[in-house]
């Protein structure tokens, strides 16, 4: 049949027009014309790029999902109920973001870096499988960089740095396994779900969840004003920078850039269309230059030894913190300090120095352990950033298993007597 108000096709089964939306028989009161006219425009306005009542496989619609609307008039005594086209569930209603962790983790990655202010450490995720994207402030001055993916340690190079939306490209060395990331097509709404991925504190990765609170944002982070932001109220703390925020379709809607200063506050992260913009007009980096030796990030201790309750683990493991901590913040004098007199003698404070001045262990396992009452002896491997001319080899990303012998002296501490390498091979090897 054709529709008497429109003059389009319909079905004579259903009592409304498929064009127009609005009843086949004419309206009760005809002082509704003019009302109904404008109801019209605004359904009209409200579902341009809707093409068909029964949706194809790609459109959000559900044929299943009718819903009825009630036109009111400004006369609420008389009400005109028709059947009208389903409401679409927003994309966000209910998301899965357990699910998603577990389907996008391998490809959320931490990012290391030996850098001139020792602020290098945070998060970053793979947009292909060579290419990672992070905030420019996690790499920025960065004499050496890393990431690990799915547990593998990754020696690469920053070749893209746009300090005025705070976002780098790091290129890796060969291509990694983990599942690579696609951008949402469009910013998050209002009141949008998000979960923010990352790697808190250089903690195991961890997923928050939260809202939006506006989009579209300017703020001032660290003296510099940054445009085009999203801000959530998604708990994120340091090291979340660089980190993505994913969309209920596992989606990246955004990079973290900053985080509250309180436990609880909001978060910031360049919303999606400015990252897509930047990446497409990515800077190179400008060459490192320090003013002083390049530090990684607050050092972190290493495990514990297998039987904590034995007071020789509690020494050793504090004598080997104290060793990492102090490399891995430059305290280059406390990390001298926890060799013995024996290894002092062989060498000199200047040459230890030197030699660690831009170093970051991190990745710290201690795999096997023989513990006497005045000697022992500890299996220990990890990971190393270092500016390549003092890396072995060359190199700066290095992996290490070394047995590491220790002495207790005078004062009852046990101090690091002798370096070697496990099993008296080199003890190390290229990340590559």
């Amino acid at each position: 049949m054709w529709c008497p108000r429109c003059g389009r096709p319909t079905s004579e089964n259903i009592g409304y027009c498929l064009g127009c939306r609005l009843p086949t028989t004419p309206p009760r009161r005809r002082s509704w014309a003019a009302w109904l006219a404008g109801l019209v425009c605004v359904l009209v306005a409200g579902t341009v790029g809707v093409y068909l009542l029964v949706p194809d496989s790609a459109s959000p619609w559900s044929v299943d999902e009718w819903t009825r609307y009630e036109a009111v008039s400004p006369d609420v005594s008389t009400i005109d109920s028709i059947e009208a086209w389903p409401k679409p569930a927003p994309a966000d209603e209910k998301p899965d973001f357990p699910a998603l962790f577990s389907e996008l983790s391998t490809g959320v990655v931490p990012v290391y870096a030996v850098t001139c202010d020792g602020t290098g450490s945070g998060t970053g995720f793979l947009v292909a499988p060579t290419t990672v994207v992070t905030a420019a402030h996690v790499i920025e001055g960065a004499a050496a960089v890393a990431v690990q993916v799915d547990g593998i340690p990754f020696a690469a190079r920053v070749t893209g740095l746009d300090t005025a939306a705070d976002l780098a490209v790091i290129e890796l060395g060969r291509n990694a396994s983990g599942r690579v990331l696609t951008f949402a097509e469009s910013d998050p709404g209002i009141e949008q779900n998000l979960a923010a991925l990352g790697y808190p504190l250089n903690e195991p990765l961890r997923m928050t969840e939260g809202t939006v609170l506006k989009r579209d944002h300017s703020e001032s982070v660290d003296g510099k004003v940054l445009n085009n932001l999203i801000e959530t109220d998604i708990v994120t703390q340091p090291g979340n920078s660089g980190g993505p925020l994913i969309d209920a379709r596992g989606q990246v809607a955004g990079v973290v850039i900053a985080g509250p200063e309180a436990p609880v506050g909001p978060t910031l992260a360049v919303q999606v269309t400015e990252v897509k913009h930047r990446l497409a007009n990515m800077p190179s980096p400008r060459p490192v230059s320090c003013d002083s030796p390049p530090l990684g990030p607050p050092g972190e201790d290493p495990v514990l030894l297998p039987d904590a309750a034995d007071t020789r683990t509690t020494e050793i493991a504090y004598t080997l913190a104290q060793y990492f901590g102090g490399i891995n913040n430059g305290d280059y004098a406390s990390a001298y300090d926890q060799l013995s007199p024996t290894l002092q003698g062989k060498v000199s404070y200047a040459e230890f120095s030197q030699g660690v001045s831009t170093s970051y262990d991190y990745d710290f396992q201690i795999l096997d352990a023989d513990l006497g009452s005045d000697h022992a002896q500890v299996w220990l491997t990890f990971t190393s950033l270092q500016d390549p001319a003092l890396g072995p080899d060359g190199a700066s990303c290095t992996l290490w298993s070394l047995d590491y012998e220790f002495r207790r002296i005078y004062d009852g501490r046990f101090l690091i007597e002798q370096v070697t390498g496990h099993e008296n091979n080199s003890g190390y090897r290229t990340c590559n």
